[in-house]
């Protein structure tokens, strides 16, 4: 697992700033009440960097980094990256199945907009879909 750190995170805000679009952050802000400042970048550029994420191997040291580090969330855009990143976590195994409950735990927590939570389509294999539906009921 490659490291996510307080350089990683700078550089990544930096690249989602440069993304960002100011009629995109207008339209974001009307649709979503949100506590978190809106940067204004569209889902499939934060799909596309969740990708980038998992290609480089971050993606577990990124959930890691804002969820089980308790580091600030301060935008809307990594609210929303958290959601998207956790819902390609592989679950293949007793193990992984319980570190993605752990971890989606840790993201109900930090969740202050719909638009994340309706972005959080994790893919539960049939064996842990019991499992899964009695966490949330």
């Amino acid at each position: 697992m490659q490291k996510f750190d307080l350089d990683s995170k700078q550089k990544l805000l930096e690249f989602l700033k440069a993304q960002a679009s100011k009629k995109y952050k207008d339209f974001h802000t009307k649709l979503t009440p949100n506590n978190r400042e809106i940067l204004g970048v569209n889902v499939p550029c934060l799909c596309s960097i969740a990708k980038e994420l998992k290609k480089q191997g971050q993606d577990k040291a990124f959930l890691e980094f804002y969820l089980k580090n308790n580091n600030e969330i301060l935008y809307a855009e990594i609210e929303m990256l958290l959601s998207i990143v956790l819902s390609a976590h592989e679950i293949n195994n007793k193990q992984e199945f319980c570190e993605f409950i752990k971890l989606t735990r840790l993201l109900i927590k930090n969740l202050r907009s719909w638009v994340s939570c309706d972005i959080f389509t994790p893919k539960v294999g049939q064996e842990f879909c019991e499992e899964y539906f009695n966490f949330f009921c």
